[in-house]
């Protein structure tokens, strides 16, 4: 994630374009409630930010990016709880990940990507280690935004013994 907070903060604007933050939060509906009930909040938001555009070539790259945005969701199916779109159609670029976490939705058309709620799922959601051992197996795992990777799995390569029978310090314990 970190290597795609680098990619999208360093996108140029030359000259100084505007571009579509879509952050959606598609976790499963309750039940008795449609599908893919994000779809309706997603649509009056980008109609609003239209409304507001008064420059011709503005609304044409917004109306152009937004286009982009619904012919992906109509095919797209989410995986996680959480969506990140950042679309801008005149500079061709179409970025977007799921994550399995919840965010807030919000749609955003500023000069450059709004990273500022996925910067604070990250604190959030902080990256953590953990290490599962035995006699015979290490395995370490990642755990990032509800993500687990298993990162790394050792196994001995010595004859593990095993005891059937209470040691000399357990004798007079009860059978």
């Amino acid at each position: 994630m970190n290597g795609d907070l680098d990619f999208l903060a360093k996108q140029p604007a030359n000259p100084p374009s505007q571009m579509l933050s879509i952050y959606l939060n598609v976790e499963p509906s309750p039940v008795g409630r449609l599908n893919r009930n994000y779809d309706g909040e997603l649509l009056r938001r980008l109609h609003s930010i239209q409304e507001q555009l008064s420059d011709e070539a503005e609304r044409r790259n917004f109306k152009a990016s937004a286009r982009r945005v619904k012919q992906f969701l109509a095919e797209h199916k989410p995986t996680g709880q959480g969506l990140i779109l950042f679309c801008n159609d005149r500079d061709r670029l179409f970025w977007w990940r799921d994550i399995k976490v919840p965010v807030p939705s919000d749609v955003r058309w500023n000069t450059g990507p709004h990273l500022r709620p996925l910067l604070e799922l990250g604190d959030e959601f902080e990256r953590y280690g953990i290490i599962l051992t035995d006699r015979e197996e290490a395995h370490l795992f990642k755990v990032f935004m509800g993500e687990i990777e298993q990162h790394l799995e050792v196994i001995s390569s010595t004859k593990i013994k095993r005891f059937k029978t209470a040691g000399s310090d357990h004798m007079r314990s009860q059978t």
